[in-house]
């Protein structure tokens, strides 16, 4: 004799029924115990239903295809060193090459810098007076010109 073989069953007993989703809602209540930790009781509220499946036949292949193709507009285009954390916030990294200090402007504090850039402006109005100098024909040039 062959073994019996037990069919599986439905949360109601129904023997060769197919698998059932049940949604529950409980509500959680605490009380007061004797220990540290409070006594939790569960109640069964609201709705409840089963869901059980209707169909088990598998589609044509070629429709299945078809149905499930993702257009490549629709597909998201994946950028590099960004991430988008849990929260929904966007993280990026920069890449950035070696920096020259000499070219970057920066804020300059200091008598040494002060005095510095004052040598260098007093450089430049010197040579602007020898320029206009040489263009006045022999005559002095004087700050009060300028």
């Amino acid at each position: 004799a062959a073994p019996a073989t037990t069919a599986p069953a439905d949360i109601y007993g129904r023997p060769d029924a197919e698998p059932t989703i049940s949604f529950r809602r409980f509500a959680i209540m605490t009380s007061k115990s004797g220990s540290r930790m409070p006594r939790v009781e569960i109640q069964e509220v609201g709705p409840s239903f089963d869901i059980g499946l209707d169909r088990v036949k598998e589609p044509d292949r070629d429709m299945w295809k078809k149905a499930i193709k993702v257009p490549k507009a629709a597909k998201p285009k994946k950028v590099k060193n960004i991430r988008t954390e849990e929260t929904g916030k966007t993280k990026a990294q920069i890449h950035l090459g070696k920096q020259v200090f000499d070219h970057i402007h920066t804020v300059h504090h200091g008598k040494a810098k002060d005095k510095k850039l004052r040598a260098e402006l007093e450089k430049v109005a010197r040579k602007k007076r020898k320029v206009a100098g040489a263009g006045a024909e022999g005559k002095p040039s004087t700050d009060a010109e300028q």
